[in-house]
């Protein structure tokens, strides 16, 4: 477990409802020791090699349009991000870094990516939101309903685990996504 929220208060709801909060200047200290504790993970998010403190706050914003680390009363959840912002054609791409052992956390993190989906359909008005992941880990996107999918696959693309796995795009389409999620006061 990365961060501090015991997987024994993670049993499905718990009272454990995950806010997003902007992240700020204040939050690299904390940002910096995970993307330590997350090693290649973290970095590989990011498309970069190898950092120090210093240009690691320049790095984390690149591309970025929007920046959240989503928290709950126990403790952080995961650290969230809009990015590849394409306003031409209406697309984003979704990073998703969780701070805590996802199996013991779906609800929460299907929580947050509702949130995170909320804002960029209100916000921005994006017609499609993509994300990456690891054929072996969850799809982000399983939470928020049918309108998701993959659509693309690179075989044996990524070295984790001890193994070749496959690098998995999902897509979401969020003109068949209710934009009436529930969003915490202050996120935009």
């Amino acid at each position: 477990m990365v961060g501090r929220v015991p997987p024994s208060a993670l049993a499905a709801g718990g009272g454990t409802s995950p806010e997003l909060r902007p992240v700020g200047e204040h939050d690299l200290p904390a940002l910096w020791r995970l993307a330590e504790l997350a090693g290649h993970r973290w970095l590989r998010l990011w498309r970069a090699g190898p950092l120090d403190p210093a240009r690691f706050a320049t790095v984390l914003w690149q591309d970025v349009l929007a920046l959240w680390m989503a928290e709950c009363p126990l403790g952080p959840v995961a650290l969230v991000g809009v990015h590849g912002a394409d306003f031409h054609d209406g697309t984003a791409r979704l990073e998703l870094v969780p701070v805590i052992e996802p199996a013991h956390a779906h609800h929460l993190l299907d929580a947050v990516v509702r949130q995170v989906v909320a804002v960029v359909a209100r916000e921005w008005g994006f017609r499609h939101l993509y994300a990456e992941r690891l054929a072996l880990h969850e799809p982000p996107f399983a939470g928020v309903g049918a309108a998701a999918g993959e659509v693309g696959r690179l075989p044996a693309a990524v070295w984790a685990e001890g193994d070749h796995v496959d690098l998995v795009i999902d897509d979401l389409d969020l003109s068949q996504v209710d934009a009436a999620v529930p969003v915490a006061a202050g996120v935009a």
